[in-house]
């Protein structure tokens, strides 16, 4: 092969590998942006209860994409200040499915146990955050303050 051939296919080689890892970052991110905060209830008074008996806050994050994504390493907040308040467990989320986190204030992260955040919801309004690996970038989040919520009335997403 001439020496302009080699160059022309090491060119086309490193163009190809360039737009793979391209593709791929963007397909990473889109799994991200498919995991939402989906609902919560900042004012559970007489509905769903936790293993303890009592009827904490609650919120629910769903994988909205056709992929399995696992939820290690990210994060969930109530202050936009301290992005990085609860860590996830090694949990994964099916295609299409949803997981329920209390937040009670209790700050349990086992996986395969009922988990609980490491703060409350405020029922007067606030923020609330899904937050990436990096500890820096909101994934999703109701950060425009959320309004003041009523009893046993959930919050999210149509």
């Amino acid at each position: 092969m001439a020496a302009g051939g080699a160059a022309l296919l090491r060119q086309r080689s490193c163009f190809l590998f360039l737009c793979g890892l391209g593709v791929l970052g963007l397909a990473l991110c889109g799994l991200a942006q498919a995991v939402v905060i989906s609902e919560f209830m900042a004012s559970n008074a007489t509905g769903w209860m936790d293993e303890d008996g009592e009827r904490s806050d609650w919120l629910e994050v769903t994988n909205l994409s056709a992929q399995k994504v696992s939820l290690l390493g990210y994060y969930l907040s109530d202050d936009l200040e301290d992005l990085r308040q609860w860590s996830f467990p090694d949990v994964s989320l099916p295609p299409q499915s949803s997981l329920t986190i209390f937040a009670s204030g209790k700050d349990r992260s086992l996986a395969g146990r009922e988990l609980h955040a490491s703060f409350k919801l405020s029922k007067t309004g606030g923020v609330l955050a899904l937050v990436a690996p990096d500890g820096q970038s909101l994934i999703h989040a109701y950060e425009v303050a959320y309004p003041p919520q009523l009893p046993d009335v959930s919050y999210g997403l149509d």
